[in-house]
C-alpha cells in the first residue's frame, strides 16, 4: 500500500487531574477517541486512575492506554496521528525528540507508549489546542465521576 493509499487513523488523548486547596493531585482521570477513516469512532474511554497523579503522568498514562487499545482495534498498516493539547508529552513520546521525562513512573510509560505507536507503519504526533481535543478532553473529566 502506498502512503496515499494508505490507511489514516486519529488518536485523541487528555487528562484532567483535580486538585484540593494545598495545589496537592486528589483525583486523576483520562480520557482517549480513536478514529479510523472511513469507519468513524472505533474506540473511546476514560477511567479514573487514583490520587497520586500530577498532571504530566495523568497525560502520560493517557497516552500509553489509548496507543495500548489502538493496537488491538487498528491495523498496523495505517498512517496514525497522534494528538494531544500537552507538548511535553508529544515531545518526550515522540521518538525523534531528545526530550525526555525525569520521573521513573513517567519513563515507563514513554517506553511503552514508544513500543506500542512501533506497530504501525507512520506515525505523525502533533499537539493541538485544547478546543481541537473537547472530546477527549470531556471524557477525561467524565472519568472523575466514575469515581
Amino acid at each position: 500500500m502506498t502512503v496515499d493509499n494508505m490507511l489514516r487513523a486519529y488518536i485523541k488523548f487528555d487528562a484532567s487531574v483535580h486538585y484540593n486547596d494545598h495545589q496537592e493531585p486528589i483525583s486523576a482521570a483520562i480520557g482517549y477517541h480513536i478514529r479510523l477513516e472511513g469507519k468513524g469512532t472505533v474506540a473511546r474511554g476514560n477511567e479514573h486512575i487514583g490520587s497520586e497523579f500530577e498532571v504530566h503522568q495523568a497525560e502520560y498514562h493517557a497516552l500509553l492506554e489509548a496507543t495500548s487499545v489502538a493496537t488491538n482495534v487498528l491495523p498496523s498498516n495505517c498512517k496514525v496521528y497522534v494528538y494531544g493539547d500537552s507538548q511535553n508529552t508529544i515531545d518526550c513520546v515522540n521518538p525523534r525528540s531528545k526530550s525526555y521525562p525525569s520521573q521513573k513512573q513517567s519513563q515507563q510509560y514513554v517506553k511503552e507508549t514508544r513500543r506500542n505507536l512501533r506497530y504501525f507503519d507512520e506515525i505523525v504526533m502533533k499537539r493541538i489546542p485544547r478546543t481541537l481535543n473537547e472530546e477527549a478532553d470531556s471524557l477525561a473529566r467524565e472519568g472523575h465521576i466514575q469515581y
